[in-house]
């Protein structure tokens, strides 16, 4: 990826959502320890799983918020069969209702997390 051969630069804010590319938790560190990211404050980034976004939250020390496009790799056939069934709004608001609570339980109290009312795959933090 050329992204990761950014060198000498420092991002407030990166929007990665239009690079149409899903971090895993391997590029996540990555994408964590680059140069590019040290100051990034605000990040937009789209993600496999959940523990990507943990470990976003962890490394990256300046950030105040995330906003996350999130594809978990467990949900996506489950994701698909509810689309051919009609079925998808409710089954997705779900999921993401179990993310959002699952994060909840793993990141600090004073973190505001929620799931964006217009986007079916959105979630915000804001630290």
């Amino acid at each position: 990826m050329s992204l990761f051969t950014c060198t000498n630069i420092s991002i407030c804010h990166l929007d990665l959502r239009d690079y149409n590319h899903y971090f895993n938790e391997e590029e996540s560190i990555t994408l964590s320890h680059l140069s590019l990211t040290t100051q990034c404050e605000v990040l937009s980034i789209r993600v496999h799983n959940r523990e990507s976004i943990i470990i976003l939250v962890t490394n990256l020390i300046h950030l105040r918020i995330l906003h996350i496009c999130w594809n978990d790799e467990n949900n996506s056939e489950q994701f698909q069969l509810t689309e051919n069934n009609g079925k998808c709004s409710g089954k997705r608001t779900q999921i993401l209702d179990e993310l959002v609570q699952w994060l909840k339980d793993r990141l600090p109290s004073t973190y505001l997390i929620n799931n964006d009312p217009y986007y079916d795959h959105d979630i915000s933090i804001w630290i």
